[in-house]
């Protein structure tokens, strides 16, 4: 059971990443792409960095979703509370415990 909540908090990890990346530098490789369509096709710069800004808004509200949606690896509800499921109380990176202390 613990391989499937390390699985789990893994892939809480990668999705919470991929959104911190992609706010942080999304916004400068927008304006880049733009400036690279700029120099290379002679766009005019509001044209070419309005659709470049919306596509990267899309894609990070994306990875920012994914986040927050998250289900709790013990319940399945959303785990968008902070440091704890609001539902079952699991702690954020917790591993299973078992059900029984003397099982430990």
């Amino acid at each position: 059971m613990d391989a499937d909540y390390e699985r789990c908090w893994k892939d809480y990890r990668i999705r919470h990443w991929t959104a911190v990346l992609g706010l942080v530098l999304g916004l400068p490789l927008a304006v880049a792409c733009a400036i690279f369509l700029k120099l290379q096709f002679d766009f005019d710069a509001t044209a070419s960095i309005v659709p470049v800004l919306l596509v990267w808004v899309a894609l990070w509200a994306w990875a920012a979703f994914r986040v927050t949606r998250f289900p709790c690896p013990r319940c399945g509800i959303a785990f968008n509370s902070g440091y704890a499921c609001s539902t079952c109380g699991l702690l954020l990176n917790e591993l299973a415990q078992p059900n029984n202390p003397a099982d430990a």
